[in-house]
């Protein structure tokens, strides 16, 4: 990710804030996803493999937590904690 590009917030009254610092992300680490096992047309067998191939041909390691849409906003905090 570069520091080249710093989207500036827009206010409701449309003025421009100041914009957010980047984060810095280390690429050695597991991406996290949390699947919403009802959303989509690909079924969640069709939506792991996607990730999983994509994850590995970028040498990246990850975890999917797949879950019920009511469980979504749970499974989400918990990933975050």
């Amino acid at each position: 990710m570069s520091d080249a590009f710093q989207p500036a917030s827009i206010g409701a009254d449309g003025t421009r804030g100041a914009a957010m610092p980047v984060p810095r992300l280390d690429p050695e680490s597991a991406l996290l996803f949390v699947i919403n096992a009802a959303a989509g047309a690909l079924d969640v067998d069709a939506k792991r493999a996607v990730i999983e191939s994509t994850l590995a041909a970028r040498g990246r390691r990850g975890e999917l937590l797949v879950c019920a849409p009511d469980e979504l906003a749970h499974v989400a905090a918990e990933a975050a904690a």
